[in-house]
This record gives structure tokens, C-alpha cells and sequence, in this order.
């Protein structure tokens, strides 16, 4: 089992994602500020890369593991 440890930024010193609008797979439009206020696990990948599509599984697991708790993710395909 591998483990990841992140060390955070106090909050004062956090500053706003800057915003992005992309479709999603089913043509919707999904925008990061209206994500505003949640935690989003972001993660860029490519089909041509990878280690992007070794991790895709560990990040459908982190998802699942806490999206009870308000975890959203979003997920940008670079292909």
C-alpha cells in the first residue's frame, strides 16, 4: 500500500485556483468555480502517459474513499 503525505499552507496564506470552464464527456460544461468552497482533487493526464494511466486507479480509490466527505475531483483528459 502506498501512502502520500502532503504538508499544507495555513489557510491566510492559500490563494483561489485560478477558474477554468472545459465539457465534460457527455458535452456539460463544468466549471472549477463552481467547485468553490470544496475540496477538489485536480489531476491532468494523457492517454500517452504512463505513469497518468498507472495512477488512474489510486485516484478513482482516493475518490470513492472520500467523496462521503465532500471530496469532489475533476479529471482533465490532455488528449
Amino acid at each position: 500500500v502506498k501512502t502520500v503525505q502532503a504538508t499544507l499552507s495555513a489557510t491566510s496564506a492559500r490563494q483561489i485556483a485560478p477558474d477554468f470552464t472545459l465539457k465534460d464527456g457527455s458535452g456539460k460544461t463544468v466549471r472549477l468555480s463552481d467547485y468553490r468552497g470544496t475540496v477538489v482533487l485536480l489531476d491532468f493526464w494523457a492517454t500517452k502517459c504512463g505513469g497518468c494511466v498507472e495512477e488512474i486507479p489510486m485516484f478513482i480509490q482516493v475518490v470513492d474513499a472520500y467523496r462521503a466527505k465532500g471530496l469532489r475531483a475533476i479529471g482533465v483528459s490532455e488528449d
